[in-house]
């Protein structure tokens, strides 16, 4: 029995298959750079927030083990929610600020396969959590 749309073929071929995945990746890369207030200053702000208002409300309160205090015990968990949070935020941001500019349009005509759009996307998302951490955290 015939598939009703046909078997889904790759765009591209070949070695020219990962440039337009590139080109994606690169461009959600400059993305985020560029707002960088929005991308790096906030999660900033937030992460060292929870760090203050947490640390402080509970950090004479709580005992989680012996000789660890409540902040040691939470800065690891703020820095994973911050990676991922980063990370989410950047591929759904773009794909809503699209949405809403109408340039969605432009990459859903392009001839990237749906895959290839979605390896672009997490890649970009994958390199802002790691770049984050990097960036603010002193013990990478």
């Amino acid at each position: 029995m015939p598939e009703p749309f046909g078997k889904l073929q790759p765009a591209v071929t070949g070695c020219a298959h990962f440039a337009p995945t590139w080109t994606l990746f690169y461009k959600e890369s400059l993305r985020f750079i560029k707002v960088w207030l929005q991308t790096i200053a906030a999660p900033l702000i937030t992460t060292v927030l929870y760090l203050v208002v947490f640390g402080h409300a509970l950090g004479g309160r709580v005992s989680v083990y012996p000789g660890v205090s409540y902040t040691a015990f939470i800065v690891p968990g703020l820095m994973m929610m911050s990676v991922l949070q980063n990370a989410f935020a950047n591929s759904s941001s773009s794909l809503i600020q699209s949405k809403v500019t109408g340039n969605i349009v432009f990459l859903l005509l392009s001839p990237l396969s749906p895959t290839e759009i979605f390896v672009a996307m997490v890649a970009a998302s994958v390199l802002r959590g790691h770049w984050w951490v990097w960036l603010f955290w002193p013990w990478r």
